[in-house]
């Protein structure tokens, strides 16, 4: 049995229910080990002060295939303490714990023993272990920002809440944005392998229904936006694909958009659902080779520019109606007075070979829903003026 620390009046502790067979598999082992408490109904200040006198805190799955306790974990490490954990089968969602939590193996009762046992014997390194977590707690109030995101992606907390606590830890350096979730992280490898254009990466909200999460990302942005007083802001996803033109067009089309004194909310770089009923017209706005269109309404947030005008509307969007019809690219589709303005052919593509993270599914099969709208504004274009050159677009 190692030898208990004198400084903690225990050496493990566990707190939750601990009426179901692996746990108690678990809690057992660890008992003809190490000195352990378990805590059973005990909450707030009394609770904190029990987690105070225990050296670790255990966390043990109710069940094999559980997803991880994350309210639990986190409110162990914001009072400092370190923790050892089973793997979840969500795991490749929390990679930012990594850092501070020490996982071991899912029913892997003697790993987690062995790690009890390192980490006693250990004092040096548990120390720099507790600094490291303090660290995290202190840097830029990254800790507050993802805990409280993780608390509103559970409906614990509303958005204004997360709002007015995590809104100060994103202080962007310009006025071009990608929108990527942290836990994504091939997705984010792979944008950050193609952002040659100095785009600041924003750390998407999350929510147990995926659009959600996203629309509560756009609102959270709009605000963000509006804050820093921004003309206009763009915001792409880390799924974009940047054409080999894309520099000099996305140039063109900035510039003139914020010089122009015309009337404008939402210059859309890829339009996914186009639909059958879209109104086109022709704009005064000029940029170099190419027009920009008007158009009554569109679907997409894969790469668009937002004019200051607009950010009131897309922040008042409702993350409470959890109607499918309700998604943000929706919302801009359906909202009266959004002012939508387009180029063919489309500014940027969409990667094929990702999977989304509003739905779970392959990108691919987005790509026919973008080769009939780019198709279908083209025979729109083509009925207003008569450009040939966007008939030929569609014949390729």
């Amino acid at each position: 049995i190692v030898q208990p620390d004198s400084s903690y009046t225990y050496d493990v502790l566990f707190y939750f229910f601990v009426n179901c067979p692996r746990r108690r598999l678990f809690l057992d082992k660890l008992k003809s080990k190490f000195k352990v408490k378990e805590l059973i109904g005990v909450f707030g200040d009394e609770l904190r002060k029990e987690l105070s006198k225990a050296k670790i805190i255990v966390n043990v799955h109710y069940y094999e295939n559980a997803l991880l306790e994350t309210t639990r974990i986190y409110e162990c490490l914001s009072l400092n303490k370190l923790v050892i954990s089973e793997t979840s089968a969500d795991q490749k969602d929390h990679q930012d714990l990594h850092e501070v939590v020490d996982f071991t193996e899912i029913g892997n009762v003697d790993q987690m023993i062995e790690r009890i046992e390192y980490w006693l014997g250990h004092s040096e390194e548990y120390k720099s272990r507790i600094q490291l977590i303090k660290n995290l707690k202190n840097e830029s109030d990254k800790f507050q920002f993802y805990f409280y995101r993780f608390l509103l992606s559970q409906d614990i907390i509303d958005f204004e809440t997360f709002y007015s606590l995590s809104a100060d830890y994103i202080k962007p350096e310009n006025d071009f944005w990608c929108l990527s979730l942290p836990e994504s992280i091939e997705r984010r490898a792979d944008f950050d392998r193609d952002n040659k254009f100095g785009i600041v990466v924003i750390p998407g909200l999350r929510h147990s229904m995926g659009w959600v999460g996203c629309g509560l990302s756009y609102k959270f942005m709009m605000r963000r936006a509006y804050d820093f007083n921004l003309k206009n802001v763009t915001i792409c996803e880390d799924d974009v694909l940047f054409f080999d033109n894309f520099e000099k067009r996305y140039s063109n089309i900035k510039n003139a958009l914020t010089k122009t004194f015309h009337d404008w909310d939402v210059f859309s770089g890829l339009i996914a659902d186009l639909s059958e009923d879209v109104e086109v017209q022709n704009t005064e706005i000029k940029i170099p080779d190419e027009r920009i269109y008007k158009i009554s309404h569109m679907v997409s947030t894969v790469c668009n520019i937002y004019n200051q005008q607009v950010y009131e509307k897309l922040a008042n969007w409702d993350e409470t109606n959890r109607d499918t019809s309700n998604t943000i690219d929706r919302y801009i589709e359906q909202h009266e007075g959004v002012n939508g303005l387009v180029v063919s052919p489309f500014l940027v593509g969409h990667k094929e070979d990702l999977n989304s993270t509003l739905w779970g599914v392959d990108n691919g099969r987005y790509s026919e829903m973008i080769r009939k709208s780019q198709i279908l504004l083209n025979s729109k274009i083509f009925e207003l003026s008569g450009d040939i050159d966007v008939i030929e677009q569609i014949e390729n």
